[in-house]
């Protein structure tokens, strides 16, 4: 730091008390931007699980309003077309193949009588094409959960419906010998009444799980654009069984054969799930083992369906849910470094702004400094030849009042000689008296002048120990210059 020059030491200074709040910000910016993006990022998933379990609840609350609609057919009414086979001998089998083209997603719906019999099945698919489903005729439904169900009157209720069955979703055998593959539904049935409002039957509608994928599916896709391409989706039941699941390769329903249960795999958010909360946390993905963020939510029923119980977990790796959050931090590191940049330019600015006029006073200053050096050299150099003279004068002086004093000594023998010898004459006696008083007025004089000598050599001391003090302030200036001129 000493070898710095004051505008380097001004920048460094200006550089510290912008830097020091600029990074504390910058941490308590970061530290709490990370955590709110990352909380609505996962919150995010949660809102999407929760938004697509409405969506499934809200569908099936019209399939459970479907079965009870199509009883009302006036057709199933007509005891003479019961148990014809063949929709162009059945009235009942054509409405049912008009229903099942109408909708789309019942690819099975027969109606029973009290005793399980079929009195009527569709024999055509959703697109038209015709089905083998003349053998349902000879077979008896009387030990069928859903056949028992509304026999006793054990339907799916809620304090805005009821009326009708729902059995959750399972693997069935009739769509899988009628269509081939595997085909799991969910079943809807209800109590055909007649006009006296008896039962006189029971009418089941079977509708295809793809109608629930295909909101799953959608729902990933919306995923998938906003980013989390890893999305998975999985809706499980009120045990934890997965009954489809969905992600950006493919979208199944997983009932039947070895079912897969993400309660029993310990899998926390589905276990949160069906004990009723809806969330988010990190997770280990129970596929990849990547770290992931899991959004779930329970079912909570739609316009008054009360749902099964269902529950979906969607999850995304972390990397994925934290791009965004990277990205953002990515901005306010370059705004960071673009403020950083300012400051010292600014700081640069200032700092030479500031000394520019400083550094010129300090070189007048050192000039004046200069200045006074050169006289005060040269006022002490004068000042010691001025005293040497003076002390040479003196002791000349002194050298001449010692001579006058030894010529009064002289005189004054000289007198006494005279007395002695006799009073020659009066004209010598006077001469000798007016001699002596001559000789006595110049040792008076003698007197003075070394008075005047010893007062003169005072002087010129005093002289020389102010020209000494002068020296010393000389020397003080010099050195103040030379700190102004150290620390530029």
């Amino acid at each position: 730091m000493k070898n710095l020059t004051l505008s380097s030491k001004l920048i460094i200074s200006f550089l510290v008390i912008g830097l020091v709040p600029m990074i504390i910000i910058y941490g308590v910016i970061n530290f709490y931007l990370t955590r709110e993006i990352q909380k609505n990022s996962s919150a995010f998933l949660q809102t999407a699980a929760s938004d697509t379990m409405d969506k499934i609840e809200r569908n099936l609350f019209e399939r459970y309003g479907d079965v009870q609609a199509f009883t009302a057919n006036t057709a199933v009414q007509n005891h003479e077309m019961w148990y014809v086979k063949g929709s162009e001998n059945n009235i009942i089998a054509d409405a049912m193949n008009q229903y099942v083209s109408l909708y789309g997603i019942y690819p099975l719906m027969l109606a029973v009588d009290l005793e399980g019999k079929v009195i009527a099945v569709n024999d055509q698919s959703a697109n038209g094409a015709r089905l083998e489903t003349s053998y349902l005729y000879d077979r008896n439904f009387r030990d069928a959960t859903w056949f028992k169900a509304v026999m006793s009157g054990r339907y799916l209720r809620s304090d805005a419906l009821d009326g009708t069955f729902v059995e959750d979703v399972y693997r069935d055998e009739d769509i899988s010998r009628i269509y081939g593959g595997s085909k799991s539904v969910i079943s809807y049935s209800a109590a055909i009444r007649d006009k006296k409002g008896q039962i006189i039957g029971v009418w089941n509608n079977r509708a295809d799980i793809d109608l629930v994928n295909e909101i799953i599916q959608s729902s990933q896709e919306g995923l998938s654009r906003s980013g989390l391409t890893t999305s998975t989706f999985h809706l499980i039941d009120s045990t934890g069984k997965v009954l489809s699941e969905v992600h950006a390769q493919s979208a199944h329903a997983t009932v039947g054969g070895a079912v897969e249960n993400l309660v029993q795999k310990g899998f926390s958010p589905a276990i949160r799930a069906t004990r009723g909360e809806s969330g988010f946390e990190e997770v280990i993905d129970p596929d990849t083992k990547n770290k992931a963020i899991c959004g779930f939510s329970k079912s909570a029923g739609a316009l008054g369906y009360p749902g099964l119980g269902w529950a979906i977990t969607v999850h995304a790796e972390k990397r994925e849910v934290m791009a965004s959050i990277n990205a953002t931090i990515g901005y306010l590191q370059a705004i960071m470094g673009l403020s950083v940049l300012g400051l010292s330019i600014f700081s640069w600015w200032l700092g030479r702004s500031l000394t520019a006029p400083v550094l010129r006073m300090i070189e007048r200053l050192n000039l004046i400094g200069s200045e006074c050096k050169n006289a005060s050299d040269q006022l002490a150099t004068n000042s010691e030849m001025l005293a040497n003279g003076a002390s040479q004068q003196a002791a000349a002086l002194e050298e001449t009042g010692s001579s006058l004093e030894e010529m009064t000594s002289m005189t004054r023998r000289n007198a006494e000689n005279t007395e002695q010898v006799g009073k020659t004459t009066n004209q010598t006696r006077i001469t000798a008296e007016t001699g002596l008083e001559k000789v006595q007025a110049m040792d008076s004089a003698l007197k003075q002048s070394r008075q005047a000598v010893e007062d003169m050599r005072k002087s010129v001391k005093a002289m020389h120990s102010s020209g000494i003090e002068v020296t010393k302030i000389i020397n003080t200036i010099d050195e103040i210059a030379f700190q102004i001129i150290y620390w530029r």
